[in-house]
């Protein structure tokens, strides 16, 4: 084999040796490849702590909360409330209000407290007769106020316009109940949620 000949397949074999900086490119390409594949599977991956449809679990949790109730069976009355509110306590009474309940609710989305009372109709008395009922009736621009019917009765419902109280007046056999709900935070959707847990669950004992 000539000189010429050793010296070109030398510089063949010297091509075809890894060299640090060909060590140092391949390892480079390969990271990259390992990176980007490993993006790829974040991006398809369902994000952790989150519940169907991307609700996060903590408000999972808070809607659970909101649906939990406690059940109050009173003399005239029975009904359920959101559990997060304290206990019924008695509110004043007299032989024309028999039973009457305060109860209340603080938390983030402000303050919240249910007034509910029965009065006995004596002499035909009416709705007429009450002075909240005609204090709302005649206040419309303070008042908006539609009918329902609540546990088989007839019940007047005064929302004010300021979205502070929602109050209902419902109608049964020589009483009829008055159920006040009033907030101090009114841009929040709590103030009828609460209520609709109320009015959904009241029933006369009969």
């Amino acid at each position: 084999m000539t000189a010429s000949e050793q010296k070109e397949r030398k510089h063949k074999t010297s091509s075809h040796r890894l060299t640090p900086r060909r060590v140092v490119m391949l390892v480079s390409i390969l990271v990259i490849i390992v990176v980007g594949l490993w993006v790829q599977h974040l991006m398809h991956a369902p994000s952790e702590g989150s519940i169907g449809g991307g609700a996060p679990a903590a408000q999972s949790q808070v809607a659970g909360e909101q649906t939990s109730t406690t059940a109050y069976t009173g003399k005239y009355v029975s009904f359920a409330y959101p559990s997060g509110f304290s206990s019924p306590r008695p509110g004043s009474t007299s032989a024309v209000v028999p039973e009457a309940l305060i109860f209340n609710v603080h938390d983030n989305q402000g303050s919240r407290q249910v007034a509910l009372s029965v009065r006995l109709l004596q002499g035909g008395q009416g709705l007429q007769d009450d002075s909240g009922f005609h204090l709302r009736t005649n206040k419309p621009s303070e008042y908006s106020h539609y009918t329902a019917t609540v546990d088989g009765e007839q019940a007047t419902i005064f929302k004010r316009t300021d979205g502070t109280e929602i109050t209902y007046y419902i109608g049964g056999s020589n009483k009829y109940a008055t159920l006040s709900v009033t907030t101090t935070n009114p841009a929040s959707d709590l103030l009828s949620s609460d209520l609709q847990v109320l009015i959904n669950s009241f029933a006369w004992q009969r």
